[in-house]
């Protein structure tokens, strides 16, 4: 009995440790009333650091694209990912065109209408 209960209890503490772990961050809501906003122009800004392994969910069809802060990603229906309702855009805010950056932008475009994305950071960072 007593050996069935520590083996429970082990089950139960990796089982918690693990969840816990894979839990992503909402750290911000990028909102759109339908043209180009992004993580630093949005009704309370936020920063995307470096290496940061981010996904974002909108609630509307919408065009979105990432990229260093000092190239400002163009977002237009030819420029960028087209993300469906509560699809999800992950990516780890990093490029090879500018490695040195520190801060990312991600900038999205509605579809049509408006759109709110929630951004999430991975707990992994």
């Amino acid at each position: 009995m007593r050996r069935i209960f520590s083996l429970s209890a082990v089950l139960l503490i990796l089982v918690a440790s693990s969840a816990v772990a894979g839990v992503d961050k909402w750290i911000g809501t990028i909102a759109s009333s339908g043209s180009v906003t992004d993580n630093t122009t949005t009704a309370t800004p936020f920063k995307l650091g470096a290496h940061w392994k981010v996904m974002v969910q909108c609630d509307a069809p919408t065009y979105i694209k990432a990229d260093s802060q000092g190239r400002a990603p163009v977002v237009t229906a030819l420029i960028g990912e087209k993300l469906a309702t509560d699809g999800m855009f992950d990516a780890e805010m990093y490029t090879q065109d500018d490695p040195s950056a520190q801060w990312y932008v991600i900038s999205i475009l509605p579809v049509s209408g408006s759109a709110n994305c929630k951004v999430f950071v991975s707990s992994y960072n």
